[in-house]
């Protein structure tokens, strides 16, 4: 009997270590009945924290709204992409005993640190680490855990995970310019700085109540053409730009020192508040090494806090000259 035991003992030794190295050399047959990673209900979730060894975001969703550090609207395209991907979150093998101190080590040295909080009290807290000197992977690691995997996303080709947790404001921002229903507008005003007499300043009293001023000197033009303002103050239901400038754009296409504004497009709407638009040429080198003006794209700067870039096809319907309000008798 006692030696009917022992083979069974020395068997499932050996069944551990034989399923121990098959793990080893065929990492891709890992599965856990118990994925601790991923939150499969993205809709309990209400703050999301992404802190690198330099940088921290907090993410976090009021009144039905998510919203970025309290302090800037969050893209929602970013944000259901982001809930995707932590629900995805999938265990795929667990280091090798060669790298295993290595990975250890720099998870908790310079990995990136996700907080996820639901409905419930505890955290769900994360740490994450993309390898590039041993496996290019990336791997992860519970708070408090001890015990780190290498991780995937099913259908999700790029190795490094990491890089879809990105710690910077501007990348989780959205790219509104105006959102604005036609009697939400109280105020437009338009300044050319090149060509002054199209400028005008246009106040919206109610619909079809409209007064219409050249600008700057508050000459109060008759006869408009009301259609004409109403088809205007439409176009600001949805008016975007491309991206944020940074650093990794090319200096030589901004104008040395910003000049004045090319144009400064200025909405007051019924909450009070003001966005100003001031547009600068953007510039591209051509293939002789010569500068010249970039007749697809511009800069603007948003209430002098944000540099933008954006497509004129974007900005050109809330761009008008005065004569586009202006009566002409049909033929």
């Amino acid at each position: 009997m006692k030696r009917i035991y022992i083979l069974i003992s020395v068997f499932l030794i050996l069944l551990v270590v034989a399923s121990y190295i098959l793990l080893i050399e065929h990492p891709g047959i890992f599965r856990s009945s118990k994925n601790e990673f991923a939150i499969e209900d993205t809709s309990k979730i209400r703050l999301i924290e992404i802190r690198s060894p330099d940088q921290i975001i907090i993410l976090e969703k009021l009144d039905g709204k998510w919203m970025i550090n309290r302090r800037f609207t969050a893209s929602t395209t970013r944000i259901n992409g982001l809930l995707m991907i932590i629900s995805r979150l999938s265990l795929y093998a667990v280091p090798p005993d060669s790298i295993r101190d290595q990975i250890m080590k720099r998870l908790k040295d310079n990995g990136q640190r996700l907080m996820v909080l639901t409905n419930r009290r505890n955290p769900h807290v994360i740490y994450m680490y993309h390898d590039t000197v041993y496996t290019d992977a990336t791997y992860m690691m519970k708070e408090k855990s001890g015990l780190a995997y290498r991780m995937k996303i099913p259908g999700f080709r790029n190795t490094n995970l990491a890089s879809l947790f990105v710690p910077e404001i501007n990348y989780w921002r959205d790219h509104i310019l105006f959102r604005l229903r036609q009697d939400e507008i109280k105020s437009v005003s338009y300044s050319d700085r090149n060509e002054p007499e199209n400028s005008f300043y246009l106040i919206n009293n109610a619909p079809g109540d409209y007064q219409l001023f050249t600008n700057p000197d508050s000459i109060e033009v008759p006869g408009f053409d009301k259609e004409s303002i109403e088809r205007y103050l439409g176009y600001f239901t949805s008016v975007t730009f491309e991206r944020f400038f940074s650093f990794k754009d090319d200096v030589t296409s901004l104008f040395p020192g910003y000049p004045e504004a090319d144009q400064v497009l200025t909405v007051h709407d019924s909450r009070d508040s003001k966005t100003e638009i001031q547009t600068f040429r953007k510039y591209i080198v051509n293939s002789l090494g010569i500068r010249e003006t970039d007749y697809n794209q511009l800069f603007a700067v948003i209430n002098n806090t944000d540099t933008v870039i954006i497509k004129y096809v974007e900005l050109d319907p809330v761009i008008k000259e005065i004569g586009y309000f202006i009566h002409r008798e049909k033929k």
